[in-house]
């Protein structure tokens, strides 16, 4: 069975969760919605996918930028926030963690999100979390054979 491509089913996923829906017809600054897009965690326990964590969180950031209901948090406010927190080396990022470094970077929503691989196949796995009561608002996976990353 083939699979959406990863970054559009991860972006479909964020964009379904908190765009403004279009028949609002409130001006677009007050419709846009703040989102933070944190790096994926590794949970495969294989330290040669800590690097597609930064990597996935940077594709979804440039495909979110073009969704105009969203605004999207900078990236080097994010950095220096969650290395000061060290969420990087603490295991996956929980919806309460999410919700505090939102609210910490004046995020409406967090993207999170974990990278389980098992040679040969790779799990992406993503959670669009609201920052005022830490909710999960939505979810999104895909699989795949690890080799075909991009494919996915």
């Amino acid at each position: 069975m083939r699979h959406p491509p990863l970054l559009l089913v991860l972006s479909f996923a964020t964009v379904a969760a908190i765009a403004v829906p279009s028949t609002q017809k409130i001006a677009a600054s007050v419709d846009r919605k703040t989102v933070a897009v944190l790096s994926f965690t590794n949970g495969s326990g294989d330290a040669q996918y800590d690097p597609l964590g930064k990597g996935i969180a940077a594709m979804m950031i440039t495909d979110l930028s073009n969704v105009g209901s969203i605004q999207l948090v900078e990236r080097e406010r994010l950095n220096d926030l969650t290395s000061e927190m060290q969420l990087q080396h603490s295991g996956l990022v929980d919806p309460a963690t999410a919700a505090r470094v939102g609210k910490l970077v004046g995020a409406q929503y967090v993207v999170t999100g974990a990278i389980t691989a098992l040679d040969p196949r790779m799990r992406l796995d993503t959670r669009v979390i609201r920052v005022e009561s830490g909710e999960i608002v939505k979810t999104a996976q895909v699989t795949g054979d690890q080799k075909k990353f991009f494919e996915l």
